[in-house]
């Protein structure tokens, strides 16, 4: 099940939103930091991100990002 599954089926099919205005990076392509360096270039080209809504775990996770020594803010392959 992909990530962009998860979306489409537990957010995105529930409101008012076309698929077009939605951007999930692809956590099945070949080239994952490629992906990943795609989508920090498709978040920049839009002016970067005004707000932004993550869960946060019950094992301090934020945003399916897992805990580790330190946070990395660019988009990383983990």
């Amino acid at each position: 099940q992909s990530y962009r599954y998860f979306m489409n089926h537990n957010f995105f099919d529930h409101i008012n939103i076309s698929i077009n205005n939605t951007f999930v990076p692809n956590g099945c392509a070949v080239d994952l930091a490629g992906e990943g360096q795609r989508y920090d270039e498709h978040i920049a080209k839009l002016g970067g991100i005004d707000l932004q809504l993550l869960g946060i775990g019950l094992d301090g996770h934020i945003g399916f990002n897992e805990p580790d020594k330190y946070f990395v803010k660019s988009t990383h392959v983990v």
